[in-house]
């Protein structure tokens, strides 16, 4: 019930997306509840497939999909909409376990129900499946009704806690309770109303009622071991560090296997600013059996890159990187580059703040990009290769590459940022480069310096067009994209390298480069007018 413990103090949610993720999942449920809902079954033996999509349909659903492999099933979700997911813990590819855990991690499907099957000799495992916020867990060999007997309490408790925090998002705090407890009097024997009502009270500062609902849960299940964990952490929300530590430290020694306890201390030492004892706890969580835990890994490797202990930090970031590889992987690419940068692994370095660049943008995190985009050029620096350098820092200015259309810094200020990072690398000529062009961006430029960059700009496109035109289309996206660097607002480059791109076959950067090309200049006809004749062109090929 890792979904119904205590949020950090200093956690601050984003309401729209907040409301929007709750307004997706009880869509979902309803139509899941009306059995109008897409079920995809994934397991790889064919007989297992049927019987898992058998169970669904005795449950009353018909659109059941089936795949063989977890990478089948992660192509299927990206461009599908599915309500349900039936997994064996053991499916190829991507096991269950990763599935779920790739599911939980995406904002547009973590809402999806989620049920996990597995033989009987994994059912010590549950564990784990649970601290991965799983909706259901059936042990094989299973009836075929057993979907049709359990899934709607599942469904009920989804509506109600989704229901619930909707009212509070609202600032509905009364409502909410109500809904809590209106649960508890229907269901007093069940755990989840009395965690979820312990949530509300304490994300609401109302402590004592907070610790009622969870002690409550400990005299119902004693391994219920969520609830000894969030009462330790109430101490701590109340300010009271020292005591919730101990109360933790208690659960750890008393429950050594529930690893959420090592993370949860780990963060709390982290937050008093004693990071070698977080690094001792974390030692201790993979000890026990957490090493197949990427946040835990990724946290622990930031401890070792604290102490230049790269050698131990290094396989750790590698593997994290393995078990999830679509959360955070720009910050653990930038991690490891700044890792091979201190061992002198100049090389190594370069590909991984190239990697950490590719992955930020892809899942639009334009600050995390920008800071590995930054950081290659200073590798490339370091290599005594300042034109690499400038090639790479003009991509900071590049209008397609940039999920909203530009850089998260105005281009005055970055360029003015890069001048300081190339003059603190003794690269004196880029740094006056990125100088001169921070001046032009707020008008303060010289004369002579705004005309030597117009006659730059006009030979780095001719050059770039007699390039295409003799087939070196790598040498003439060069000279584009130093142009950018030098008018980040010039739609015609963009134009240019939208019409490059599609030579080279990259069909959905080249339509992004000529959305850029309208966006930036939207009164120029002229170029409008060429662009419409590409369309056609494109067409008619």
């Amino acid at each position: 019930m890792s979904e119904l413990t205590l949020p950090n103090r200093q956690q601050v949610p984003d309401l729209a997306a907040s409301l929007s993720g709750l307004t997706r999942e009880m869509e979902s449920l309803t139509r899941l509840i009306r059995k109008q809902a897409v079920v995809l079954v994934a397991d790889g033996q064919k007989n297992q497939r049927a019987l898992l999509a058998q169970a669904a349909r005795a449950a009353g659903f018909e659109q059941i999909m089936r795949v063989h492999h977890g990478a089948a099933a992660l192509e299927y979700l990206y461009h599908n909409q599915v309500d349900m997911v039936l997994a064996d813990w053991d499916v190829p590819v991507w096991g269950g376990i990763q599935l779920l855990d790739w599911v939980r991690c995406q904002p547009e499907l973590n809402h999806l129900v989620f049920v996990m099957a597995a033989s009987a000799e994994q059912e010590r495992l549950l564990l784990q499946v649970a601290e991965e916020r799983h909706d259901l867990f059936i042990t094989k060999p299973f009836a075929v009704d057993i979907l049709h007997e359990r899934l709607p309490a599942v469904f009920a408790r989804r509506q109600v806690v989704a229901g619930g925090r909707w009212q509070e998002l609202q600032g509905s705090l009364q409502a909410a309770r109500q809904a809590y407890l209106l649960a508890i009097n229907n269901q007093p024997y069940r755990l989840w109303p009395y965690f979820t009502l312990g949530g509300l009270l304490g994300r609401n500062q109302r402590f004592a009622a907070a610790a009622q609902c969870f002690e409550h849960v400990q005299q119902m299940d004693a391994k219920a071991y969520a609830a000894p964990l969030n009462l330790a952490r109430l101490k701590e929300m109340a300010g009271e560090e020292e005591l919730s530590q101990s109360l933790y430290s208690q659960l750890i020694k008393k429950y050594p296997w529930f690893l959420k306890s090592y993370d949860v201390l780990a963060e709390s030492f982290l937050r008093q600013e004693q990071p070698k004892r977080a690094l001792a706890v974390l030692e201790r969580a993979v000890h026990w059996g957490g090493s197949q835990h990427a946040p835990r890994l990724h946290r622990l490797a930031e401890l070792y890159c604290r102490q230049n202990k790269e050698n131990a930090a290094q396989p750790l970031l590698q593997k994290a990187l393995h078990l999830r590889p679509w959360q955070d992987a720009g910050k653990k690419h930038e991690l490891l580059a700044e890792s091979y940068a201190r061992q002198g692994d100049l090389s190594r370095a370069a590909e991984h703040a190239r990697q950490g660049l590719e992955f930020s943008l892809e899942v639009k995190q334009s600050d995390q990009a920008l800071s590995c985009l930054r950081l290659w050029g200073v590798l490339q620096l370091k290599q005594d290769n300042p034109e690499a350098a400038l090639q790479t820092w003009s991509l900071a200015f590049d209008p397609a590459i940039w999920p909203h259309g530009q850089p998260p810094q105005s281009p005055r200020k970055l360029a003015g940022d890069l001048a300081k990072l190339a003059k603190a690398h003794g690269a004196n000529s880029l740094a006056h480069h990125y100088y001169n062009l921070a001046q032009s961006l707020i008008g303060k430029g010289d004369g002579q310096w705004l005309h030597q960059r117009e006659s730059r700009l006009a030979q780095l496109a001719a050059k770039g067009v007699e390039l295409a035109q003799n087939g070196y289309l790598e040498e003439a996206e060069a000279c584009y994209r130093q142009g950018l660097a030098l008018s980040p607002d010039s739609a015609r480059l963009c134009f240019n390298l939208a019409k490059l791109h599609y030579r080279q076959g990259k069909l959905d950067s080249y339509q992004r480069y000529l959305e850029a090309a309208r966006r930036l200049n939207p009164q120029d006809e002229e170029l409008l007018q060429e662009i419409e004749r590409f369309y056609e062109q494109i067409r008619g090929a």
